[in-house]
């Protein structure tokens, strides 16, 4: 009995979860349409990026994308920063190590420029983890030394 009430309790949090990320995606994608304004339809895009990151990372790829391109064109470089990163991440769950770094070392620059420690920092350590799933150990040390001597 208790096996059966905790099967159903486990299949109605699933329905539930997923009812409400469903949601989630209908109103962000509703506030992407109906909006002019760019700084809006990055945080949709970033918002919609991570519904779908675990699920349908190339979906979250493509999210992240269109958001890249429209935070070119804004001011906010930690905005500009979080998008490049993010994308960087979502290459990096999917294997893509070329992207990856070509993400985290253009995040990396952009910390660097705004003088910020602690995302230089985290970009270092990024670019390391890199290096560990290409098996280059001694590059992904040299990074994550550089990540330590800032923290």
């Amino acid at each position: 009995m208790l096996k059966k009430v905790t099967t159903l309790l486990f299949i109605y949090l699933q329905l539930f979860a997923t009812a409400s990320i469903h949601l989630k995606v209908d109103s962000l994608e509703k506030a992407l349409a109906n909006t002019s304004i760019d700084t809006v339809k990055i945080s949709a895009l970033l918002n919609l990026s991570l519904c779908f990151e675990d699920y349908v990372p190339y979906k979250s790829i493509e999210y992240l994308s269109e958001a890249k391109k429209l935070v070119l064109n804004t001011t906010d470089k930690l905005l500009r920063a979080k998008i490049i990163n993010q994308l960087g991440s979502i290459y990096y769950n999917v294997g893509d190590y070329k992207n990856t770094l070509d993400n985290f070392l253009e995040t990396l620059l952009i910390y660097e420029k705004c003088g910020d420690h602690r995302g230089i920092a985290n970009c270092l350590n990024n670019i390391g983890s890199v290096f560990i799933a290409e098996n280059n150990y001694s590059k992904a040390l040299e990074y994550h030394l550089k990540a330590l001597v800032i923290r």
